[in-house]
């Protein structure tokens, strides 16, 4: 069992890591994921934080078969009110099942 996941855009198609730099205007983040094998699927609802001091709302959107969907959340103007910038990771846990075996996946 393993989970694969990705920055992605409002089609759930997958940007590239250089895609993905967000600014006062554009503060959405959005992670796809999926379980794999096909047949697995999310047990509960997944656990999503940041190495943020500010903290970040997030939604996880689970798909109808349970066996993916997005994560989202917006940064609080208050990460762009430095001029340095800095990185945000964005952690999630994850209890999936396939059949008879269980597993706990994570991202970051």
């Amino acid at each position: 069992i393993r989970i694969e996941y990705c920055q992605c855009d409002y089609d759930r198609r997958c940007l590239g890591v250089e895609s993905v730099t967000l600014t006062p205007y554009e503060r959405k983040i959005r992670i796809c994921f999926k379980a794999l094998p096909t047949t697995s699927q999310m047990v509960g609802t997944p656990i999503v934080v940041s190495n943020s001091t500010i903290p970040i709302p997030f939604t996880t959107v689970l798909d109808s078969d349970m066996n993916g969907g997005v994560i989202t959340g917006e940064l609080p103007n208050e990460l762009f009110d430095s001029s340095v910038g800095s990185a945000v990771e964005v952690v999630g846990k994850f209890n999936v099942v396939d059949g008879d075996r269980n597993a706990t996946l994570g991202l970051s």
